[in-house]
């Protein structure tokens, strides 16, 4: 995600912040992802540990950064194998 879609996203989530003010919305980026990865991410990593996040979603859990180097471990593993 480059700096550009980075601030288009931003703008869409506070309109939707601002939409549904009784809902608590929150997002990790790529750079989260980054900043905890052991190797450098490709766009298709960073969608395979969103998808990861989203289809092992815990809500007793949320995604917390145990959850996210979990998620990371998990696609590098794949990409070794």
């Amino acid at each position: 995600m480059n700096a550009k879609q980075e601030k288009s996203f931003h703008k869409e989530l506070a309109k939707l912040q601002k939409k549904y003010p009784e809902c608590a919305i929150t997002a990790w980026m790529p750079d989260d992802f980054q900043d905890r990865a052991s190797k450098k991410l490709t766009k298709e990593d960073n969608l395979e540990i969103a998808r990861f996040l989203s289809h092992n979603f815990d809500a007793a859990i949320g995604i917390n950064w145990d959850v996210i180097d979990d998620a990371i471990d998990n696609i590098e593993l794949v990409s070794i194998t």
